[in-house]
């Protein structure tokens, strides 16, 4: 994670890098601050949401290092209600 300097407003951006085994558990925000719940304390309803499938099997067989690209998601209806 690398940090952007904070400007005017006083704001800090910080840019993340996700992987693919990133999504697969998460911390207990007691983890990083002090009041926050443990992971019992934490409501479903905050662990759940919408998805989307994008299906590159084919891409991925012939490329073990497939990444999915921009082309792959256009014309993916990505809205949710």
């Amino acid at each position: 994670m690398s940090c952007i300097p904070a400007i005017a407003f006083r704001i800090e951006l910080k840019v993340v890098e996700y992987y693919e085994h990133q999504g697969t558990h998460m911390d207990a925000p007691m983890h990083f601050a002090r009041g926050r719940e443990d992971m019992a304390s934490v409501p479903v309803n905050k662990l759940v949401g919408p998805g989307v499938v994008i299906d590159v099997q084919e891409k991925a067989a012939n490329d073990p290092d497939y990444a999915v690209t921009v082309k792959d998601l256009q014309g993916i209806n990505m809205s949710f209600h």
